[in-house]
C-alpha cells in the first residue's frame, strides 16, 4: 500500500532527535510534518538531521518562555 497520496498533517510532540518527524515526512512526503519539543537542545540536534531544518528552527522560536 502506498503512502504517497496522504495529504493531510503529521504532528511530532516532543520530538527528541526527530527520528519520527524525519521517517514520517519520508513515508508521506504529501503530508506536512510538523515536529516540536520543549528542549532548545533537542530542537538544534533535529535540524542537523531534518531535511526542512527551518521548519524545526521555527517551532523552537515559537516556543512559549517559562
Amino acid at each position: 500500500m502506498s503512502n504517497s497520496g496522504f495529504k493531510g498533517s503529521l504532528t511530532d510532540l516532543c520530538t527528541g532527535s526527530g527520528c519520527i518527524a524525519i521517517a514520517l515526512s519520508l513515508a508521506f512526503p504529501g503530508a506536512k510534518t510538523t515536529a516540536t519539543d520543549l528542549s532548545a537542545a533537542a530542537l538544534d540536534n533535529s535540524t542537523k538531521k531534518y531535511h526542512h531544518p527551518r521548519r524545526l528552527r521555527d517551532a523552537a522560536e515559537e516556543r512559549p518562555a517559562r
